[in-house]
């Protein structure tokens, strides 16, 4: 038994040999093929697999070739990639004494003929293609076993093998608390999970019941009651024995994600009551509650680079004037560096012109030449016939700056209309009002929230409550029920 793994196999996958593979599977072995077009196909594919970028440290980095980790396309282009290697290189591993051969992912378990080395089938196959190298792994020849994955197989002699759990040594016995602040339920799936697996994966009577005894000390070292383990055993046993198969329903019901805030006992009766609430009235619809617990341990670590104010999106935002302290209130779904330039731009529309322009030397120039004659070539539009001698030479009229006088004296000029400036910002109207000016140093964020309607909903609560002079009654959502909030009813 041998185990074969394919080195760092998302960031090495060739993307254009496997955008080709795509194409032709598509395009070529499939008999039917798409309605969009091949190359329309290729750029899409392009499009969704080399403009990847990212920000780390300040930095802003492309990956020129791979697929980059934690894209959902990744397990998908790299299976792609590897399901054509296998079928090019079939007869080549029948030729290397290969008897077994099944992958997951980049792991692949191998039954290899005695008569081949393990060293040797490994180079041959990191030969095959330069994109990608493989590890191997032999089997313990003590205990005949090896590991593949959690599983841990052991060879017995003839043909017949067995298996049970394999953790490694590195495993540490850490997994969700019975004192921690989650829903019973989450801690029930953490147990039920790993008594599952042992089931599946155990092929005898006797390693299942050392894995169940493992699996008790487990959560006894995590402070769970051995009542609650035994009853999740017992539970995941008779789960495992044949059922009648189910009847047909006739009616389809839809199923209702509540995400409920986890705060303990409270939220529990609140999902249950929800729950009830909803099978009276919508007996169709089935409620599934869903507890989201707010601390998490993900976030005492920050592992991406902080995106600076000026460039978060989906905001609410607050200007302060620094001389009289009145405020104003907005939202933005852009950036807010975007947001705050159209503000400053629609005020220096209205900020006083205090550079002086200076004369150029070229008008300077003009004056001098005032009663100068310019000759002017004015082209002739009438019919024009070539001479014997070749071209005919071009008009050319001389006219004197008098003349020039005279015809300006008499065209009549139209009066320009001047261009009455209306401000768009309120920023803008409170310049013009109290001749303050609010600079980009008065922005900041106050909320933060990528959908758009709670985001105009979350700025209209807010110019209620702190009710900023500039705002004035102005507000994205009118919040026709209860604008002003829930007065109560008070008794006669």
């Amino acid at each position: 038994m041998v185990s074969f793994d394919v080195s760092s196999l998302y960031t090495n996958v060739p993307i254009n040999e496997t955008i080709e593979i795509i194409l032709n599977s598509l395009y070529v072995i499939q008999p039917i093929p798409p309605i969009m077009k091949r190359d329309d196909m290729k750029e899409l594919l392009i499009f969704a697999t080399k403009n990847s970028h990212f920000l780390f440290d300040g930095k802003v980095y492309d990956q020129i070739d791979g697929v980059s980790m934690g894209s959902p396309l990744a397990p998908l282009l790299a299976e792609i990639f590897l399901q054509e290697f296998e079928r090019k290189n079939s007869s080549l591993l029948q030729e290397l004494g290969i008897v077994y051969w099944k992958r997951y992912v980049d792991d692949t378990f191998v039954l290899l003929s005695s008569q081949f080395t393990t060293k040797h089938v490994c180079a041959e196959l990191s030969k095959c293609h330069p994109s990608i190298q493989f590890t191997s792994e032999e089997e313990d020849p003590t205990t005949l076993t090896l590991p593949f994955l959690d599983v841990l197989v052991r060879r017995k002699p003839g043909a017949d093998f067995q298996t049970c759990m394999y953790r490694k040594p590195t495993f540490s016995g850490l997994m969700t608390k019975w004192s921690s602040f989650v829903p019973k339920r989450y801690k029930y799936s953490a147990i039920s999970t790993i008594i599952y697996r042992a089931i599946q994966i155990c092929s005898s009577k006797n390693s299942l019941h050392k894995e169940f005894d493992f699996i008790r000390g487990l959560c006894a070292k995590n402070g769970y009651p051995a009542r609650f383990v035994n009853s999740i055993i017992k539970r995941q046993l008779n789960l495992q024995k044949p059922t009648a198969p189910p009847t047909p329903l006739e009616t389809t019901t839809d199923t209702v994600v509540l995400r409920v805030p986890y705060f303990g006992a409270e939220s529990q009766i609140y999902g249950k009551r929800v729950t009830a609430a909803a099978a009276k009235l919508y007996p169709f619809k089935k409620i599934r509650v869903v507890y989201d617990v707010t601390d998490r341990i993900g976030r005492g670590s920050q592992l991406k680079d902080s995106i600076a104010d000026e460039f978060k999106s989906g905001v609410v935002y607050g200007a302060t004037c620094s001389t009289c302290n009145q405020a104003y209130i907005g939202q933005t779904y852009r950036h807010l560096k975007t947001r705050i330039h159209e503000h400053i731009l629609d005020l220096k529309k209205f900020l006083p012109q205090t550079a002086t322009v200076k004369p150029s030397t070229k008008s300077k120039q003009r004056k001098k030449k005032n009663q100068q004659e310019t000759k002017t070539t004015i082209k002739y539009t009438g019919p024009i016939t070539r001479s014997k001698t070749g071209k005919l030479p071009p008009v050319v009229v001389k006219l004197n700056y008098a003349d020039l006088d005279h015809l300006l004296d008499q065209t009549e000029l139209k009066e320009k209309k001047e261009n009455i400036r209306i401000p768009k910002s309120s920023i803008t109207k409170h310049y013009i009002a109290t001749n303050h000016i609010i600079t980009e140093e008065n922005f900041k964020i106050l909320h933060n929230e990528k959908r758009k309607y709670r985001l105009k909903i979350k700025e209209s609560l807010l110019i209620i409550t702190r009710a900023p002079q500039l705002n004035g009654t102005e507000r994205s959502m009118p919040l026709y029920i209860y604008p002003d909030g829930i007065k109560n009813n008070e008794q006669m």
